[in-house]
């Protein structure tokens, strides 16, 4: 394209650029083609996830809305599959009158000892209780913990979290509560919770 140029003497002169080389059709036409082809055979056969940062984002918001829907999609799928049908959102709505809305996660991290990450399948979530509950004027935290599933898919992992929460909330007493609500709702499918074990004192029979 002509360029007009502007001397010292006002006057309008024309000067002319550098010709362009019009890039032939079908070449255009294989390029644009071949662009297309990488970016699908990149993307082919593969599904990209939300990282546990994002998820354990999701959970707590979802806890503060009391929300037991979106939560139990956000749990690991072989809890999911533990539970028998209509009996996941009963527990959930549950638990979920205990906690309280109003938490805060502080620091969060692939799990590790030593300052060496041990486990890069697994990511820790340290969450601070807020708001006007006795957990939060006494500083209590809890660890949710994500595990990431086969598929890549980060989800929450449901009794390390759930018995970290609850013990976080009121100690022994919030264990025991927790492992009561699952034997209730799950019933023999409980002993298929992975971590999950019956801490209620079991009957001696009648002597």
């Amino acid at each position: 394209m002509p360029t007009l140029v502007i001397d010292r003497r006002t006057s309008v002169t024309e000067t002319r650029g550098p010709a362009r080389v019009p890039c032939p059709p079908r070449l255009l036409a294989w390029g644009t083609g071949l662009l297309v082809c990488l970016i699908a055979g990149g993307t082919a056969g593969h599904r990209w996830y939300a990282g546990p940062d994002r998820v354990a984002a999701d959970f707590l918001s979802a806890c503060r809305e009391a929300d037991t829907a979106r939560i139990e999609r956000l749990l690991e799928v072989s809890f999911r599959r533990s539970a028998p049908a209509g009996e996941l959102p009963r527990l959930l709505r549950r638990l979920h009158e205990r906690v309280p809305r109003t938490v805060h996660a502080e620091v969060s991290g692939p799990r590790s000892s030593g300052g060496l990450v041990t486990e890069r399948d697994h990511h820790m979530v340290l969450v601070r209780f807020a708001g006007d509950s006795q957990a939060a004027r006494e500083h209590r935290r809890f660890s949710l913990t994500l595990e990431r599933g086969p598929d890549g898919a980060w989800r929450v992992a449901f009794m390390p979290t759930y018995t970290s929460l609850f013990t976080g909330l009121d100690g022994g007493q919030g264990a025991a509560f927790l492992d009561s609500a699952i034997s209730q709702s799950l019933g023999r499918r409980a002993s298929l919770v992975a971590g999950w074990r019956n801490r209620a004192p079991r009957s001696r029979g009648r002597k």
